[in-house]
């Protein structure tokens, strides 16, 4: 027999205030409504493509450098 699972379920006034903002996103989109309140926001920079054979080592992506314990001969 397997474990029950408890599920989080959305409350309704959680749930209500999402309804509400896809339909005033969706009202503004088609133009129906101009005076929400848009904030735009940047998309990131695309990723990009290193040449062919070269390698990239994971310190030069991350500025970061594991350091590593030497282990003593006992």
């Amino acid at each position: 027999m397997g474990r029950k699972i408890k599920k989080d379920y959305m409350q309704d006034g959680t749930f209500a205030e999402l309804m509400e903002s896809a339909e005033q996103a969706l009202t503004y989109e088609r133009g129906a409504r101009e005076d929400y309140r848009v904030m735009q926001v940047e998309s990131p920079k695309a990723p990009q493509r290193t040449p062919a054979g070269e390698a990239v080592s994971p310190e030069s992506k991350t500025g970061y450098r594991r350091k590593h314990k030497k282990i003593a001969d006992s």
